[in-house]
């Protein structure tokens, strides 16, 4: 399976004060959307937190092809 996927996660951190936090970040190099969730809440270990959103980052997996290691063109050839 591809793991070149970055998604974007918001979710919600309870702590000890009665407002939980909004909290979003980007977890890259993900096979999947499950993979993605299971990494975070290994970051997050031993925190009490809730996903409230899960979404495929496009445009980073977009760069990612143009200029990463999808990429099919062989730009070293122009060089030569």
């Amino acid at each position: 399976m591809n793991s070149d996927k970055t998604y974007i996660i918001e979710y919600l951190v309870f702590s000890n004060q009665c407002v939980p936090e909004t909290r979003k970040t980007k977890v890259k190099r993900c096979m999947s959307e499950l993979h993605a969730k299971i990494k975070l809440g290994e970051h997050l270990k031993g925190v009490r937190f809730e996903i409230q959103q899960c979404r495929e980052d496009t445009v980073a997996n977009l760069f990612g092809d143009l200029f990463g290691a999808n990429n099919p063109f062989n730009f070293n050839d122009l060089i030569k």
